[in-house]
């Protein structure tokens, strides 16, 4: 399964709610989470990729 990080920062949260509205709703999208402290925490989303 492949990974990818993304990056959408702490601020007012529109851009991370956004994020997460949208992996929820693409097919291509297995599961997702946020990121690991050392990796950005609540500042970054992995997304798992449907291959």
């Amino acid at each position: 399964m492949l990974r990818i990080r993304i990056i959408h920062g702490f601020g007012t949260g529109a851009l991370k709610n956004f994020v997460h509205h949208t992996l929820k709703n693409h097919d291509l999208i297995a599961a997702f989470t946020f990121a690991p402290p050392n990796q950005g925490g609540n500042g970054a989303t992995i997304a798992e990729l449907k291959l």
